[in-house]
């Protein structure tokens, strides 16, 4: 099953489907992490009314670099991306930074209720926290189980 197939079938089971999330025996919900670059409107956007409709919470947690580094990353794990496609990536990125900075929707019509910019080194600890809260109360800023679409 593809990457994107299996976030969207997770969010599509809500928070409270033991099957595909695993859940405890307790009954409680787990939190679902879904891992996106989140520069592309066609994944974000409809990810994001799927979440609110089956009951999530989500939050979007962007990582902020300067380009060099996201290329540096990039080639540390070993990514080979054409020079063509992560310019694209990149300018979309700019547009949605200064979106996320001015307070603006990520896109006209996308309303998440909870995003969050972080450097890099304060990306565990936001994804931590983030989900530690989901899983201790309903209320907090977390999507939460993994399914990564990178």
């Amino acid at each position: 099953m593809s990457a994107h197939v299996r976030a969207f079938a997770l969010v599509a089971a809500g928070p409270g489907a033991a099957a595909l999330m695993q859940a405890p025996p307790d009954g409680t919900t787990r939190p679902l992490l879904v891992h996106d670059p989140g520069t592309r409107r066609w994944t974000r956007s409809p990810l994001l009314l799927l979440a609110l409709a089956r009951g999530w919470d989500p939050v979007a947690i962007f990582i902020d670099v300067d380009c060099e580094v996201a290329l540096a990353g990039q080639h540390h794990r070993g990514r080979v991306v054409r020079r063509w496609a992560f310019d694209r990536h990149w300018n979309r990125w700019v547009d949605l930074r200064s979106r996320i900075l001015a307070g603006e929707p990520l896109s006209p019509g996308e309303n998440w209720p909870h995003v969050r910019l972080v450097s890099r080194t304060e990306a565990v600890g936001a994804i931590e926290d983030a989900l530690a809260c989901r899983s201790e109360d309903r209320s907090a800023e977390s999507m939460g189980g993994t399914a990564s679409t990178t």
